[in-house]
């Protein structure tokens, strides 16, 4: 796929079919039944990463109010989500042992502030 194509829920990722039949595979070794049965639809997501490979988990206090977000588990949002949301929830509660735990995902650690972002964010 092109990058500069127009992504639409029917677009074929390079090799994505390939993915899905090794998928299927390994499924019908755990459930023999699955074999013959074909995917009446896939999904994928988006793989967010971070450049120093840490989750960006917590408070953005570059921005006014109460802002958090949960972001760069590395295409493990599904298996990593619920987690992360309740050590999220903790840090929002205070819980000492959630702030601890998250406080190597700041995602502040991500964010150069300049003097026309802060104009822009002020203005929120």
């Amino acid at each position: 796929m092109n990058p500069k194509d127009t992504f639409t829920p029917d677009s074929e990722i390079d090799g994505e079919n390939d993915k899905i039949q090794s998928n299927i595979e390994f499924a019908s070794k755990l459930l023999p039944i699955l074999k013959d049965q074909k995917p009446m639809r896939t999904w994928t997501g988006l793989l967010p990463y971070t450049k120093d490979g840490r989750a960006l988990i917590g408070r953005l206090n570059c921005l006014k109010g109460q802002v958090y977000m949960i972001s760069g588990l590395r295409s493990h949002g599904m298996m990593k989500g619920p987690g992360a949301g309740m050590l999220l929830a903790g840090l929002m509660c205070g819980d000492k042992i959630a702030t601890a735990v998250l406080s190597e995902t700041n995602p502040d650690r991500c964010v150069k502030l300049t003097t026309n972002i802060m104009e822009t964010v002020s203005k929120l």
